[in-house]
């Protein structure tokens, strides 16, 4: 998989107001994610997870987080990645290989509708519930980063 083209994907950890987390099912089938999607041409990582956010749950989310700045005009400081990671696997599609930046965010305004041609399913989870999640309900790695990166 060391030639395959690098896809570029951007995830976040959402929290509502009382603290837990959002996890979004792409499939029935398919453990639970974390919401976000790939870059779109000219975007940074923050725009894509904030419109990837309106688009497939229908909210506004605030990124939160580290923040550099920039003494200079013409550069804007945006939010630090919490978690970066690329991975191999393989899907319908065959073998992929992709970068991942991962945000923290908080839930802005909206309810959640789902794009029904992205998102199967949705749940709100607490650290306690995701800890006790199998592999079969959540991807390994996506549990992983939101212990590490929540607690």
């Amino acid at each position: 998989m060391k030639h395959l083209p690098l896809q570029y994907s951007s995830r976040g950890i959402i929290t509502d107001c009382d603290g837990q987390i959002l996890l979004v099912k792409h499939a029935s089938h398919k453990p639970y994610t974390l919401p976000g999607g790939h870059l779109e041409k000219n975007e940074t990582f923050q725009e894509a997870f904030i419109r990837e956010a309106r688009e497939e749950l229908d909210i506004a989310v605030e990124l939160i987080g580290m923040v550099t700045i920039y003494k200079e005009n013409n550069i804007q400081s945006l939010p630090a990645p919490v978690r970066v990671q690329t991975i191999e696997y393989e899907n319908e599609r065959g073998p992929q290989r992709k970068y991942e930046e991962f945000f923290l965010a908080h839930m802005d305004s909206g309810t959640i509708t789902v794009q029904a041609s992205e998102i199967a399913s949705f749940g709100w989870f607490t650290l306690e519930q995701i800890q006790n999640m199998s592999d079969t309900e959540i991807y390994p790695s996506i549990k992983d980063i939101v212990l590490n990166v929540v607690t």
